[in-house]
């Protein structure tokens, strides 16, 4: 199913009334399943409509961006990987 870019956009202006982990440690202790979101920082506003669209239908989506956990400094990978795989 293809999703177009204004649905997404008209999501992602939806996401202040849904609700999705703000955490990784948030995110494993629902004791669900959580998918991990890969995107460019360039496709925000996208990855948020996503995020939202599916939250709707029953997923929860996890954002490394939105995590106050996660290292602020861009390029950490051996510890952004050890914490995704952990999910």
């Amino acid at each position: 199913m293809a999703i177009k870019t204004r649905s997404l956009r008209s999501a992602a202006g939806r996401s202040r009334s849904v609700v999705v982990a703000k955490s990784l440690n948030e995110a494993l202790s629902k004791n669900k399943q959580t998918a991990f979101l890969c995107h460019s920082h360039k496709d925000q506003e996208l990855a948020k409509g996503l995020q939202v669209l599916l939250k709707e239908n029953g997923w929860d989506v996890y954002i490394d961006w939105e995590d106050n956990e996660m290292p602020s400094s861009p390029v950490i990978p051996p510890f952004t990987a050890t914490a995704i795989r952990r999910i």
